[in-house]
């Protein structure tokens, strides 16, 4: 559930193109002839890359989590990311089927192994990637496109996803919740998992006006949190949420199942288990 909110633009001209194998050399050169709607596919294997993959309005689909796998080896410059989703009108940027992991030489990039750009009506979407012990934010979204996050796995040593509007976020907040619309970002049907017990790891965070919907999710030893206009000073804090349909449960100590610093939302028919305070 949740998909549903974004349409794929199809015409005939639409081609599958496949990258000679993973290396970022092959699949930059399969992403340079893709138009907007081809999908690219990136065949099985390990594969380090060192630098950053921007799309635009293509699908970059791998063979599988277990089988099309990326090391994340991008030298400590900058805080690049790996791979940049930028939206597109009429076209849906997505990232699929594929596993990004980290290796001795990775390093922490609080500004995002993922980071996603856009805003509605242009649309992304990341299902079914598996991110792996990424040091650091996992996927930063900058923005308010129609977007989902669906089907992933999540093993953490930082953040899973971090939300951040447009500018300041006062736009966000000039505006009112308007729940249950597309407009938003959905994370659904994913796993977190805490792989760094003791140390700073969410399932999301979000400033600067964001909206998101939070559900039927599995949250294991972390939590849901948001932050306030006292961490960020000029940028606002988070304007809105939904959370339901979640498990959380945790063995480790943790306090709250959701920290709530900002906005307005709703949360109801989760189960949660482990944790001193729901939030």
């Amino acid at each position: 559930a949740g998909a549903f909110l974004l349409c794929t633009f199809c015409t005939s001209e639409a081609a599958v193109i496949p990258a000679a194998s993973g290396s970022f050399s092959d699949v930059f050169a399969a992403v340079t002839v893709a138009r907007p709607g081809d999908t690219v596919n990136i065949p099985p294997g390990t594969n380090a890359w060192r630098q950053t993959l921007n799309i635009s309005g293509i699908q970059l689909v791998g063979a599988g989590t277990n089988a099309t796998v990326l090391l994340d080896e991008e030298p400590n410059a900058g805080n690049a990311a790996l791979i940049v989703l930028i939206a597109t009108n009429g076209y849906l940027t997505r990232l699929s089927g594929l596993a990004i992991a980290s290796d001795a030489s990775s390093y922490q990039n609080f500004h995002g192994k993922v980071i996603t750009t856009g805003n509605a009506p242009a649309q992304w979407e990341i299902d079914n990637v598996f991110f792996n012990q990424l040091k650091g934010d996992n996927v930063f979204c900058y923005g308010a496109a129609v977007s989902v996050i669906s089907h992933c796995t999540f093993t953490l040593q930082g953040i899973a996803v971090t939300l951040w509007d447009s500018g300041y976020g006062d736009l966000s907040w000039a505006s009112p919740p308007n729940y249950g619309s597309s407009n938003i970002l959905y994370i659904e049907d994913c796993i977190f998992t805490n792989a760094a017990p003791g140390t700073s790891v969410a399932a999301f965070d979000c400033l600067a006006g964001g909206r998101s919907v939070f559900r039927h999710n599995t949250v294991l030893n972390t939590l849901w949190a948001n932050h306030g206009t006292d961490s960020g000073q000029r940028y606002r804090g988070c304007r809105s949420f939904e959370i339901y349909n979640n498990t959380f449960v945790d063995t480790q100590g943790f306090v709250y199942a959701m920290n709530f610093r900002s906005g307005t939302g709703v949360v109801f028919s989760n189960t949660v288990s482990g944790y001193s305070y729901l939030c």
